[in-house]
């Protein structure tokens, strides 16, 4: 290995070459981010970062809601289905808020969801029926709502929304956050510096630009 990269070099095989020079910037930036000086904040600077950082650091909205399907595989019309089922309801001014299961078609997953975060719901249901689902409100049967299995209606019972965390509930993202933004900030500082150090031309057009 080591006769076979001295020719490599020899022959000047890295020079050119675009997956050499990405590594050589990974290597780079590595090592420049890696030789930062070890320092930990005081609490007082910790609290600083928190109050400058603070709408990062929320606690996520939650939902809790039932809900009646229709599968668009079992049924032509699913959506027009839906729609008939939520005039019945709302002309019956049913309130009821379990699943009723002489209403819609089986489905895989529960029919009454508790304390979902609208990431918990994406996944189960895809992005685009939680972020309907976050407009929602509360108390009334409401759709249809089309999910990646196809359409819902939907019952919310309770929506808890998005709150800051505390200092406390947040420290550990903090500091792994202020690590962070130090090695970002002495990278930084040191590419000016190596930027001082080197000057770079640039052929363009047959001329040299600096």
């Amino acid at each position: 290995e080591e006769v076979l990269l001295r020719q490599a070099l020899a022959l000047g095989l890295e020079q050119d070459d675009v997956i050499v020079r990405r590594r050589l910037l990974q290597k780079v930036r590595f090592f420049i981010e890696n030789s930062r000086p070890l320092s930990e904040p005081g609490e007082a600077q910790l609290q600083q970062f928190y109050r400058a950082e603070q709408q990062r650091y929320l606690r996520p909205a939650r939902l809790s809601f039932s809900h009646y399907y229709f599968s668009s595989d079992q049924r032509p019309e699913a959506r027009a289905d839906a729609q008939q089922a939520l005039r019945q309801l709302l002309q019956n001014h049913n309130t009821e808020k379990s699943s009723d299961n002489t209403i819609g078609d089986p489905f895989m997953l529960a029919p009454a969801m508790r304390g979902q975060t609208p990431a918990d719901i994406a996944a189960l249901f895809g992005h685009g029926f939680s972020q309907q689902l976050i407009g929602l409100e509360p108390g009334s049967w409401q759709g249809p709502i089309a999910s990646t299995y196809g359409w819902h209606l939907v019952y919310i019972q309770q929506h808890q929304a998005s709150a800051p965390l505390s200092f406390a509930e947040a420290k550990t993202e903090l500091l792994k956050d202020w690590r962070q933004a130090q090695n970002r900030a002495y990278a930084k500082a040191q590419l000016s510096q190596l930027k001082a150090a080197y000057k770079i031309q640039i052929e363009s057009a047959g001329q040299d630009k600096q």
